[in-house]
């Protein structure tokens, strides 16, 4: 199944609202214009966690747990550290979602690591 579907499918299933999944397809064009491999399992999780951190943020939801400062050193030390600044930009700038800053370090976080696998797989 690729990811277009399995965003389809949550949407169906009532997981996730029309205006997520509708967000998750402007993302999911937005990385595939930027090389992002759509069909590797880990765009799959993180297109997941970022559909999900949607779905919090339109419940009132935050995720409490403090992110671990080792986890922000990675992301800024990382290769795709600006290419998941543009990523957070785009949804919040373009799109007009701002997500609390927990959700905005995770979502950072798991879009550098992509684009690092994305980068040794090359």
């Amino acid at each position: 199944m690729d990811i277009k579907d399995r965003i389809n499918l949550l949407q169906r299933n009532g997981v996730i609202s029309e205006e997520t999944s509708s967000l998750a397809q402007k993302a999911i064009e937005w990385l595939s214009a930027r090389g992002i491999d759509l069909e590797k399992e880990q765009t799959h999780m993180f297109l997941t966690h970022f559909v999900m951190a949607l779905e919090r943020k339109n419940r009132g939801e935050e995720v409490d747990d403090a992110v671990p400062s080792y986890m922000i050193e990675e992301a800024k030390a990382s290769k795709g550290y600006y290419l998941a600044k543009d990523f957070l930009k785009f949804i919040e700038e373009e799109n007009g979602v701002i997500l609390p800053e927990n959700e905005k370090v995770y979502i950072l976080f798991h879009l550098c690591v992509l684009n690092k696998k994305e980068e040794k797989d090359d």
